[in-house]
């Protein structure tokens, strides 16, 4: 029996699609940007003054976003970015003054969020998704294989531990968020 070449070939892109997709990780839906996290960051530094507190792929059925959350001369933005173009769509003024306590970090800290996100990297290898500022430490997020990791640093850049991130804690971050909206 004799297969034509467009059956051999179809055969064979069947073989290789069936086992070329990866195992779907508890991390997965949290992907999708064509533009990382530093890149959104830069984005949000070239419209808006100050330091970076916060920055967090968002986004779940309405489309994927990046929120950089930025803190000047006693103000805090939101900036929102493309996640595939690195445009900054939109800057929001925050009603949150208490955010200035954690720009406090960068007055003795050695990192910006920049090179905290680096020096996470280099702990845990993965695509970084979030990274704050919290208390006197740098915290980023990062999905690696096996799930997401939160890495956190001094702020002279130590680490300060490693810990795994299960999805309840997503949750629990989702319902603060909605508690800082209410305050725009």
């Amino acid at each position: 029996m004799y297969a034509s070449p467009r059956a051999l070939l179809l055969s064979l892109l069947c073989a290789i699609g069936c086992d070329a997709r990866p195992e779907t990780s508890a991390a997965e839906p949290r992907l999708g940007a064509q533009v990382d996290i530093d890149a959104a960051i830069r984005s949000a530094e070239a419209r808006t003054p100050g330091v970076t507190l916060a920055a967090e792929l968002v986004g779940r059925d309405d489309g994927r976003r990046w929120e950089v959350v930025r803190w000047a001369d006693g103000a805090a933005r939101r900036v929102t970015v493309d996640p595939g173009t690195g445009e900054v769509l939109a800057i929001t003024e925050l009603e949150r003054r208490d955010l200035g306590q954690r720009a406090a970090i960068y007055e003795d800290a050695t990192l910006d969020a920049h090179g905290a996100i680096a020096a996470a990297l280099r702990h845990v290898d993965g695509a970084a998704i979030e990274f704050e500022v919290e208390g006197d430490a740098f915290e980023v997020e990062i999905v690696t294989d096996e799930g997401v990791r939160e890495v956190v640093l001094a702020k002279d850049g130590a680490l300060a531990a490693i810990e795994d991130e299960d999805e309840d804690d997503d949750d629990e971050d989702e319902d603060d968020d909605d508690d800082e909206d209410e305050d725009d």
